[in-house]
């Protein structure tokens, strides 16, 4: 039987991370859910077979690097990636710092799992 699809799913909390990743494992794929707070991720690890939880920050390209290769090295290659972890500020647009609107994380996220 191969090997099932592998899908890293970052910013799992309760709300759209969770309701992704029961997606994904209802599919038939292996979850790897991502977030910086583990009690999210490890309650949907045990709920949920051949979903795996990982502790990490994606603002962090170390993270990053260190969570690709953790799953590549445990796994396989992943063949999905569903970037769901944000960032945000409050107020007027104009008046929001530009490193706030940083789509880097996105960036990191995408060339190490090309890569």
């Amino acid at each position: 039987m191969p090997d099932k699809p592998i899908v890293i799913v970052t910013g799992v909390g309760p709300g759209t991370g969770s309701a992704i990743v029961r997606r994904f494992a209802a599919e038939g794929f292996r979850v790897i859910a991502l977030a910086r707070s583990p009690d999210p991720i490890r309650a949907l690890e045990q709920e949920l077979p051949d979903t795996h939880a990982m502790i990490s920050d994606v603002s962090s390209e170390r993270q990053v690097a260190d969570a690709v290769a953790d799953v590549r090295n445990r796994y396989n290659s992943p063949k999905l990636l569903i970037h769901n972890a944000v960032g945000g500020g409050w107020g007027p647009f104009l008046e929001i710092e530009p490193q706030m609107l940083r789509l880097s994380p996105n960036f990191r996220w995408s060339r190490q799992c090309v890569t």
